[in-house]
């Protein structure tokens, strides 16, 4: 039950959750020191931590994750949340090849997995490919039967959109997945940069206000780590800024 909270908590993606979730995941481990999905939900926090600014130290942070990936993966070599954790350090590094080929791994171990193909699909963004990108996560969505988390899906759809300069389509998107949680961080802050991109000021700035609900202090440089790496990071980022985040 521990490990399903934790879980929980990862996919809301903000401080409060991440937080909550590491202490849930290293209670796991203690309660059953043999269960590699909670060192896998252990490992991951690192990863999280890092993203929303609770970890200033990258390598220290990485390094982390990696040994307890590692010892998930030794109680459990087919451990998914162990191969997601493996994408995201190699992203971190920028060693887009080794993180699609762990992506292309957890496919081809769980082909009808739906969170595996969104891995796949954030690693495309990264490599630069927003077309692959919403082919990818279409799969995903078509997997997704049970629409679990489907705002994480939806969110990767948007971002690839602004790479493609379809703001429009970006926004839709951003919608259907707050739709799902109103409380996505990552969510309203790429919303609130279409808008802005589109020079829709007062539709930025109501998403804007809606971050500051979630976090009262964000901060880009605690949130630094953020923003997944694709084509127009820095253009979101500019867009915010403009729009009057802080």
């Amino acid at each position: 039950m521990k490990i399903l909270k934790a879980q929980y908590h990862i996919n809301r993606f903000n401080k409060k959750d991440i937080i909550l979730a590491r202490q849930l995941a290293k209670e796991a481990t203690e309660l059953d020191p043999d269960w590699a999905r909670a060192y896998a939900n252990l490992g991951g926090t690192y990863i999280f931590y890092l993203s929303l600014g609770l970890d200033d130290s990258i390598e220290s942070a990485l390094g982390e994750a990696y040994k307890l990936t590692q010892k998930a993966l030794s109680l459990d070599d087919r451990n998914m949340i162990a191969y997601r954790n493996l994408i995201f350090i190699h992203l971190y590094r920028r060693q887009y090849e080794l993180a699609y080929a762990e992506a292309q791994k957890a496919i081809s171990l769980e082909p009808n997995m739906w969170v595996a193909y969104l891995w796949l699909a954030v690693v495309q963004l990264a490599m630069g490919k927003p077309k692959e990108v919403i082919l990818t996560c279409r799969k995903s969505l078509q997997l997704n039967a049970t629409s679990f988390d489907p705002q994480l899906i939806y969110g990767i759809i948007g971002i690839a959109n602004i790479d493609l300069e379809k703001y429009e389509e970006a926004i839709d998107a951003f919608k259907k997945g707050i739709r799902f949680d109103e409380d996505a961080l990552y969510l309203r802050l790429y919303a609130a940069a279409a808008y802005s991109l589109l020079g829709m000021k007062d539709e930025a700035q109501a998403e804007i206000k809606e971050i500051l609900r979630i976090e009262p202090a964000f901060s880009f440089q605690d949130s630094r780590y953020f923003f997944l790496q694709h084509n127009s990071r820095r253009l979101c980022i500019e867009a915010l800024r403009k729009a009057g985040l802080r």
